[in-house]
């Protein structure tokens, strides 16, 4: 996506502008993040407790960052998908 700037934008343009970008970035994170918790835990939608707790250590030593150091936003994703589907 390019967006070109012209120099005599107004106030309000400016504004639309920057809008259009903040909700393109929010589906984009979406996309990225994987809007689905139950796919990010690789369990099914009807999972138990203890699926949705075995599947969350697995990964959760898989992609811990002290055992990992640069996967601290995967962790995050994984700790914020074991807290979506309790």
């Amino acid at each position: 996506m390019f967006i070109v700037v012209n120099e005599g934008m107004g106030k309000f343009n400016s504004t639309f502008l920057l809008w259009l970008i903040f909700i393109y970035l929010c589906e984009y994170s979406v996309e990225v993040t994987g809007s689905n918790y139950y796919d990010v835990l690789g369990i099914d939608r009807h999972a138990t407790e203890r699926d949705i707790r075995k599947a969350f250590r697995q990964l959760a030593l898989k992609y811990h960052p002290d055992k990992n150091p640069g996967q601290e936003e995967k962790f995050r994703i994984i700790a914020e998908g074991k807290n979506y589907c309790f």
